[in-house]
């Protein structure tokens, strides 16, 4: 109630992310109001300003599979690809993030339009050593919906470099 109260009546996106951003640590405790919080973003007008709260709700490895999977679709609804890349990537230099992480992050990746933006989060997803089956999957589905024949050769040339299990190594072939 106290965030959709407060970014009603509050019109600049400036004060609205001052505002979810000092309060996102006490808003990420509750599930009601991580949904408020992502719902009070969506409702902003600058992706620049949505990349900020986001990524500071990302900050650390406290967050539940839950509220990283809203953060990431409030991710996924910005209309710059430059800002979804920003926040993936800024996700991306957390140390140990878990494979529910790293996957979920990965679908937020077919998000992106641009080749060179999704390029650019899905090798840096690969220098994760911890990239598991399933993570990989989910890279390739990304990659299959890529256009740039330079851009998918990119890619997979980062990834061959890779141990893969024979099921990756299908998925790569098909």
């Amino acid at each position: 109630t106290i965030i959709e109260e407060i970014t009603d009546d509050i019109e600049s996106d400036h004060y609205i992310t001052d505002f979810l951003k000092t309060n996102a640590p006490k808003f990420l405790q509750q599930k009601e109001a991580t949904t408020a919080m992502f719902s009070a973003t969506r409702e902003m007008e600058s992706d620049h300003y949505k990349t900020i709260v986001i990524s500071e709700a990302l900050k650390g490895t406290n967050h539940s599979a839950e509220s990283l999977h809203v953060a990431l679709q409030a991710a996924a609804d910005m209309e710059s690809d430059h800002y979804i890349a920003e926040v993936l990537s800024n996700l991306l230099k957390q140390n140990n993030l878990s494979d529910v992480a790293l996957t979920e992050l990965l679908t937020t990746t077919q998000a992106i339009e641009s080749d060179h933006y999704r390029t650019q989060i899905l090798t840096q997803a690969l220098q994760k050593s911890n990239l598991s089956g399933s993570a990989h999957q989910q890279l390739l589905e990304s990659v299959k919906e890529m256009e740039s024949d330079h851009y998918i050769t990119e890619v997979i040339v980062n990834l061959m470099v890779k141990k893969l299990s024979d099921e990756t190594m299908d998925d790569l072939l098909d």
